[in-house]
């Protein structure tokens, strides 16, 4: 879902040459999941659907992610890939158990298959709770044959990447989302793609994106705030791991911490 601070965000266009010779995490869940949308192209020069091997999964993923990894590497861009760990009980909350929901209809695709109902297979194949888990599954898999680096986090691939950061270990992290901002990554990338365009969430349409970067200590400093505070605002606009107030966007959130410095022990005022 990620938190909703881009009316917050100050960004910077970067240009490739800049990037060159950087160590970036990616926060892979969100970039394979963008990769989904991958499509063959028809003769005609239109996207086709989604490709799907012989057992009707759908691998536009795999393809996307490769030739995402070769851009990286034309570019001088050294990826380091952080999948998510553990899943909060505050998160859970919101994304349900996933897993469970993977190992049923998991057993339920190779039932399918081993009948030979083809039909059944594809329709369990696309479906949300059985794509999402072999998605990231093969896409390590894929990784791990490249000789790509990657790494299982203990907690969340954001929160992994902002540490990385922190460390000095990589140059930036790489995500649309910013939740890592909230785990205090420094340098965030975004828009890193060949295609210079990005999908709109929901539909098949496209919008023009430039690589940006964001800078947390000079975004801190342009609203006056510091990093407890910006936590702050993230829980009352809405998290992964709480949905927020409503009624509270960035702007009007700033405006509250601002005034009461912090939500402890003013959470009544605010509301």
């Amino acid at each position: 879902m990620g938190v909703k601070l881009q009316e917050l965000v100050v960004k910077k266009i970067v240009g490739y040459p800049e990037l060159a010779g950087s160590i970036i995490a990616i926060d892979a869940p969100n970039i394979i999941m963008s990769l989904f949308s991958f499509t063959r192209k028809n003769p005609d020069g239109t996207n086709a659907e989604l490709i799907l091997d012989r057992t009707q999964r759908p691998i536009s993923h795999l393809y996307g992610l490769f030739y995402r990894l070769n851009f990286y590497y034309s570019k001088k861009i050294f990826p380091i890939f952080c999948f998510d760990g553990r899943v909060s009980e505050l998160k859970r909350i919101i994304t349900k158990d996933q897993l469970n929901d993977f190992r049923f209809v998991q057993k339920w695709y190779k039932e399918a298959l081993e009948s030979g109902n083809k039909s059944v297979a594809r329709e369990i194949a696309l479906s949300k709770e059985y794509m999402w888990q072999n998605i990231i599954l093969e896409s390590k898999q894929l990784l791990g044959a490249l000789g790509i680096p990657y790494v299982e986090s203990p907690a969340s691939a954001e929160s992994q990447c902002a540490s990385l950061v922190k460390q000095k270990i990589v140059h930036y992290s790489n995500s649309q989302d910013y939740d890592s901002l909230l785990f205090g990554c420094p340098l965030l990338i975004q828009n890193i793609s060949k295609s210079l365009r990005r999908k709109v969430q929901g539909k098949w349409k496209y919008t023009k994106i430039t690589p940006v970067r964001v800078n947390l200590n000079k975004m801190l400093k342009r609203l006056e705030i510091n990093q407890f505070q910006l936590v702050d605002i993230g829980l009352l606009i809405g998290t992964d791991y709480f949905s927020g107030i409503k009624g509270l966007g960035p702007k009007k959130s700033l405006t509250l911490i601002k005034k009461h410095n912090q939500i402890k022990n003013q959470l009544p005022k605010i509301i």
